[in-house]
């Protein structure tokens, strides 16, 4: 038994691509040779990693059946049938056995040979495997004609029991690896022990679980350090573990006139397109950010990000100020514009349908929710229109209750144009009031109508 060792050096992959693949490899690498590998990713490298790789050659057994007993041997010795039959086997007369099959005795001897061993048969198919992993895109970037998510640049393949020669789309195999994006020359490894050694003193965290254990603790203590704690959407963190291998934290400070900004508008903005963490206390958003590197930090970085985080915030509420110049009422006529479907008509023939359809819940609202619905109904497509929903559609629902806040629209209704596309997920909550409810079941039956009338049809993936 012996450690075995296998680094795909990539060029950065995206972050939906690791751990499938990483995962599938387990999964493919287990069923080729019958034995267990841990496998590790970060962005710029997938590591397959055997403690105890046994490298003996299955010994398979199999019993040949040849003449029968009363055929195989006469007065002289053994028939021709039989010594045929040993010719074919590679076998002779001493190995000759009787076994019963059926209703007789016949000849048989036991074959035993070796398959080839498992190092050889994972070197011969790793190229086969890899080309058959889960990808949402793929690539080819040289001659060699393979297919993978992204180019693959070196291979290190350390054996604790002997070489190892690897080779995957004419990328062979070495004992060098590349620790850092910012080291230009490879790095020569001689054990499995030194690998794992040299990753570390880099603060390269092989394990996606531990990277973001890290992030979220560092997160953590910078919040701290001015009595606040992290604020950010769902999945950020993990989405981030998956850009860097060598996170580093920083805590920065932005302009206190952003805050003018919702709050959501701002964790939008920082973690959209800069994955960005808002930090937040009790009471309110703190004007700072945290920014993670795959690098240490120097001022200059430091600097770049507060300039980058600027000139974001700085459209968002350019954008956020020229929506308020318009009442959501004014918005709805242009509705006519934005279409559902080409075939579903413009989001105004869907508000028209809505109000319809309202009647059916007439009996179970009262007065005034039925005229709460009836506005809310008016309003709940016009964020559409909107520059802020525009750039950040994931703010569609949000931006609607903020405007219409701001326009002094009863804060019932303004819930219910953020609340009725909840429920998002099986995760997500559900509608807080009876208006926010039904105008919910409304436009989601509304939309699978119109779609299937349009000849849409769900898949596994809508």
């Amino acid at each position: 038994m012996g450690e075995l060792l296998i680094e795909l050096g990539l060029e950065e992959l995206p972050t939906w691509a690791p751990k499938p693949i990483a995962d599938y490899l387990k999964n493919s690498i287990k069923d080729l040779i019958n034995q267990e590998c841990e496998t590790f990713y970060t962005p710029r490298r997938i590591v397959i990693y055997f403690q105890d790789f046994d490298n003996s050659p299955k010994r398979v057994e199999r019993t040949l059946i040849g003449p029968p007993m009363c055929n195989a041997f006469d007065d002289s010795g053994p028939t021709k049938a039989l010594l045929s039959f040993l010719e074919r086997a590679n076998a002779h007369i001493e190995d000759v056995k009787p076994i019963q099959k059926g209703g007789g005795l016949y000849a048989s001897v036991l074959q035993i040979t070796y398959e080839e061993p498992p190092l050889q048969k994972l070197s011969r198919e790793l190229e086969s495997l890899l080309s058959k992993a889960p990808m949402e895109r793929s690539m080819v970037w040289n001659d060699s004609g393979f297919r993978f998510v992204r180019p693959i640049r070196w291979i290190l393949a350390l054996y604790s029991d002997g070489d190892i020669s690897l080779e995957i789309a004419g990328v062979k195999s070495s004992s060098k690896t590349y620790p850092h994006r910012l080291e230009s020359n490879p790095v020569e490894v001689k054990t499995i022990k030194e690998y794992f050694a040299l990753l570390d003193s880099f603060g390269i965290i092989l394990s996606e679980s531990k990277r973001i254990q890290y992030i979220r603790k560092e997160l953590s203590n910078l919040a701290k350090s001015i009595d606040a704690e992290p604020y950010f959407p769902d999945g950020l963190d993990m989405q981030v573990a998956n850009l860097v291998e060598s996170p580093h934290l920083t805590l920065l400070k932005i302009d206190d006139e952003f805050l003018k900004l919702p709050e959501k508008v701002i964790m939008t903005v920082l973690a959209h397109h800069q994955r960005f963490f808002c930090v937040k206390n009790q009471e309110k958003l703190l004007p700072y950010f945290i920014a993670v590197s795959n690098s240490p930090i120097s001022s200059k970085i430091q600097d770049g990000y507060v300039r980058v985080v600027r000139a974001r915030l700085k459209d968002a509420l350019f954008f956020y100020e020229e929506d308020l110049k318009l009442p959501l009422e004014s918005l709805v006529p242009m509705l006519e514009g934005v279409l559902l479907h080409p075939k579903a008509g413009s989001m105004l023939d869907k508000l028209k349908r809505l109000e319809k359809m309202s009647m059916v819940f007439d009996a179970k609202l009262s007065e005034e929710e039925r005229e709460d619905l009836s506005f809310a109904i008016k309003l709940c497509k016009v964020d559409l229109l909107t520059n802020v929903v525009k750039e950040f559609e994931e703010l569609q629902g949000y931006m609607g209750y903020i405007y219409a806040l701001k326009g002094g629209v009863k804060p019932s209704i303004a819930k219910a144009l953020w609340e009725h596309y909840k429920p998002l997920s099986s995760f997500d909550s559900l509608p807080s009031s009876r208006v926010s409810a039904v105008l919910s079941i409304l436009d989601k039956f509304d939309t699978l109508v119109e779609l299937f009338r349009a000849g849409e049809r769900p898949s596994a993936n809508s």
